[in-house]
């Protein structure tokens, strides 16, 4: 009455492969999506390493480039900023009604070659509005 030609193992290993191939694509997929990401910094933590006495290369080591170079009348003034948008503020169209924006600001003076002060400040959107930084808004990193 039935043919000798269906096997249901051979349905059964069918499926299984296609699901695992399946399996292994989605993998790569979000694997692939997490390296096109911009190395992601953490300015509390990197503003701990700076103290006074440290040299301008190991500042470019602990924290990369700065985002705003000043001159001072005593040395030159390294700022670091980072933007940080919660997951409404992100979202298209809601962005504009929702959600919240902060900063994390590094203030590193300079005495010639030489560390002589680190500040960290956390700062709201509209307190960075107000400050002068935010003329300079397009530095920071998206």
């Amino acid at each position: 009455m039935f043919s000798n030609n269906f096997k249901p193992l051979d349905l059964a290993m069918k499926h299984i492969l296609t699901s695992l191939l399946c399996c292994v694509a989605l993998l790569m997929i979000s694997g692939l999506s997490g390296c096109s990401k911009e190395p992601i910094r953490y300015l509390s933590s990197e503003a701990c390493l700076v103290t006074p006495g440290t040299s301008h290369a190991d500042v470019l080591s602990y924290m990369g480039a700065p985002d705003i170079k000043e001159q001072t009348d005593t040395g030159e003034t390294w700022i670091y900023i980072e933007e940080h948008k919660s997951l409404l503020k992100k979202t298209p169209v809601l962005k504009w009604f929702l959600g919240t924006t902060s900063y994390d600001l590094v203030y590193i003076t300079f005495t010639g070659d030489v560390v002589t002060n680190c500040q960290y400040r956390a700062a709201t959107e509209e307190e960075f509005q107000q400050s002068s930084l935010s003329m300079n808004k397009d530095l920071v990193s998206p």
